[in-house]
């Protein structure tokens, strides 16, 4: 069923080419709702205190919820209880309590985002929009974002990180899962091959055999290979410790390439023998041979200010101007940093703050496909830099929402044939979706 804007907020974001301007321009919505919403939202930033101080206690204390005496749930567990929940769906069919599922009317609420992790254009129809919630699953729109459907309310696993088309056949998608900022424990990864509709389980990622398997921080689509696939990933027993994985067959089988703990990993588009990992101890891995191996650059920093001693990087290739690649390091409240040469030196362009103290959390960074000198830098709010990365100007404000995004920005992408006329961009926050 079709639910009107339901777990999405959706706002029109307008990037002006020519110049700096940007303008919002909110959808109808419930504005006493929203209103009510968006001043508990501030009052409670200012009661409690920056995030930074409160997520790592989140993240401890969903962990603990969910074990039991053998720690957090495993694999085997949430799939058994899939099966189980199916089961008894299958045997209640003909006793429902004198209840008919079909006289159930959806009632809402329809103006509520959630936390969004991952967002996917289909590269054949703009209009086809999928999205990962963090704790809500994977949802599709088939008309840009007016109305959503929920893929599957009962895939064993509603915690989805990352979302990608394979390159030649755009049926074939991958869901990666587990939100390690969180402690809300994944299981692998997910492949639809009838455009999304039916996801099964890769068994070969079963963090129960391989821990490591248990945080999917981001998966990578090779840009011209069908089935070649990078996964970066967090370690469920020890959250410093991670991977990256490889996989030639569409993920039937993987190999472990590097013992890092990647959490953005990308293929260069234009060329992808190059391929750059975003890694938590304050430098950035690449790789020479499309990922099969992995070298580590100089550190950026040296000195941690990110929480727990980190410094995670976000990273964007520019695809108008090969070898280069910028990066968002939670470092000082946010820094901005570009290689030219694929990953394996760097320079620090600038300090815009655009993390605040919490960029372990929301961390986005984004590359004008058609301009390498136009940069997004988003975290709390959204920067934008049309000089390369030298000077970035704040262009949103969460205090403002819904005239302007809501706070914690997790993902950028903008649309299938981006261009100066068709200057599409969407954010993905704690605030559902916004364009």
């Amino acid at each position: 069923m079709i639910r009107p804007g339901l777990a999405i907020a959706l706002f029109a974001l307008v990037l002006v080419m020519g110049g700096c301007a940007t303008t919002f321009a909110p959808v109808p919505h419930d504005p006493e709702a929203h209103a009510a919403a968006t001043t508990f939202f501030a009052e409670s930033k200012l009661r409690e205190g920056s995030k930074a101080r409160r997520r790592a206690p989140a993240a401890d204390f969903f962990l603990a919820d969910e074990a039991d005496e053998y720690g957090p749930p495993r694999a085997a567990q949430i799939l058994r209880a899939s099966e189980q929940r199916r089961a008894l769906v299958l045997a209640s069919e003909e006793k429902r309590a004198g209840i008919d599922s079909s006289k159930w009317t959806w009632l809402g609420p329809g103006n509520i985002g959630g936390r969004l992790r991952a967002i996917a254009i289909d590269p054949r129809n703009a209009s086809r929009i999928f999205v990962g919630a963090a704790s809500g699953g994977i949802w599709l729109s088939v008309n840009g974002g007016t109305s959503w459907a929920q893929i599957n309310d009962f895939l064993p696993n509603l915690s989805i990180t990352s979302l990608v088309f394979d390159a030649n056949n755009a049926s074939v998608m991958y869901a990666g899962t587990g939100e390690a900022s969180a402690g809300l424990v994944g299981v692998g990864v997910y492949k639809s091959v009838d455009d999304g509709l039916t996801w099964q389980y890769l068994v070969t990622t079963n963090p129960d055999l391989d821990p490591d398997w248990r945080f999917v921080n981001r998966l990578s689509a090779h840009p011209t290979q069908s089935g070649v696939l990078l996964a970066g990933t967090t370690n469920g027993n020890n959250a410093t410790t991670g991977a990256i994985f490889r996989s030639l067959d569409g993920g039937a089988s993987w190999a472990r390439r590097a013992p890092l703990n990647a959490l953005d990993i990308a293929f260069e588009p234009t060329n992808p023998n190059n391929a750059v990992a975003g890694l938590d101890d304050g430098s950035i891995a690449y790789s020479r041979d499309a990922g099969a191996s992995w070298l580590k650059s100089a550190p950026l920093t040296t000195t941690f200010t990110g929480r727990g001693n980190t410094a995670r990087a976000e990273i964007a290739f520019a695809r108008s101007r090969p070898g280069t690649v910028y990066a968002s390091l939670d470092n000082l409240k946010g820094q901005v940093w570009r290689s030219l040469d694929a990953g394996a030196t760097w320079e620090l362009l600038a300090t815009p703050e655009h993390l605040n103290e919490q960029g372990h959390y929301d961390n986005a960074l984004w590359v004008d496909p058609t301009d390498a000198n136009h940069v997004l830098a988003a975290g709390l709010d959204i920067y934008q830099s049309r000089d390369g990365g030298l000077n970035f100007s704040k262009i949103s404000d969460w205090r403002r929402s819904p005239v302007s995004p809501h706070a914690d920005h997790h993902a950028i992408v903008s649309v299938p044939g981006y261009s100066p006329g068709n200057p599409m961009v969407y954010f993905g926050n704690d605030g559902g979706l916004y364009r």
